[in-house]
């Protein structure tokens, strides 16, 4: 795989977090908002839920003088309870993020029905709140994971967002395999602009699993030519409403989250 990726020359940012919901910030701070990209989305779920009053935050991230106050909103909205993990992407939609494709694992069922389901998320609330750009529903496909491997993105250019959850039921073996494969692709993409990694700590079985998919990203990082990585190692202490956060807590256990200071020494 090393070789593969060191045919790669021009400078490739790459973000690493806790969760996607810090993926909406990097985006915000490393592109022009008003440019047009395809969002390639690697996970097990699809981040399609509408953000509240979206349209404020679509000019929220404009209307800003400077980066830090673009960065300060992004953060208040992330307190507010704004901004999560599973609502990241519509906000950001139809600029910069002009199209998602979202690759599937096995695991997360038949595409066509989680295509269905992604778009009744992402245009759930037209009706209370409708939206200057109106619906989504052309801007957003789905696909298994395995359809990757043939996937061409057009003239548009690309980030790649990959949650490490995509790889939770998959065996050792399993993951490297599946991984080795899509970053072996995204790599020859002719306009990649970024990559952005989610642990999703919370949906991996402990922090063993965890830490061994972060060092699979990370080697594949190490020997791509150009990378460079930003890391937010801070433990993520965010609200989180999210389907699996309230189940956990409901139960009366922890949710689990990324942190690096107790991290195998390997990372």
């Amino acid at each position: 795989m090393a070789a593969l990726c060191l045919t790669r020359a021009q400078a490739l940012p790459v973000f690493m977090a806790d969760n996607h919901a810090e993926t909406f910030g990097w985006i915000t701070r490393t592109f022009d908002p008003d440019d047009a990209f395809t969002l390639v989305l690697i996970d097990a779920h699809s981040d399609a839920s509408a953000s509240e009053r979206s349209e404020e935050m679509r000019e929220g991230i404009r209307r800003v003088p400077d980066l830090a106050t673009r960065a300060a909103t992004v953060e208040k909205w992330r307190t507010e309870h704004r901004l999560q993990a599973f609502n990241w992407i519509e906000p950001l939609m139809p600029r910069p993020l002009d199209q998602v494709q979202w690759f599937a694992p096995a695991s997360a069922g038949d595409p066509q029905t989680l295509n269905r389901g992604a778009i009744a998320l992402l245009d759930g609330r037209l009706e209370v709140e409708p939206r200057s750009s109106g619906p989504f529903a052309e801007r957003w496909q789905t696909a298994t994971l395995r359809e990757f491997s043939t996937w061409q993105p057009g003239q548009k250019p690309v980030i790649l967002a990959i949650d490490l959850d995509t790889f939770a039921e998959m065996s050792a073996e399993e993951a490297d395999e599946n991984f080795a494969g899509i970053w072996k692709h995204a790599m020859t993409l002719p306009d990649l602009r970024g990559v952005a990694f989610a642990i999703s700590r919370p949906w991996l079985k402990d922090d063993e699993l965890a830490s061994r998919l972060i060092r699979m990203a990370l080697r594949a990082v190490r020997h791509t030519r150009g990378a460079t990585i930003e890391w937010d190692a801070s433990v993520d202490d965010r609200p989180d409403d999210s389907l699996q956060a309230t189940g956990l807590r409901q139960k009366g256990a922890p949710v689990a989250r990324w942190d690096l200071g107790s991290a195998a020494k390997q990372i």
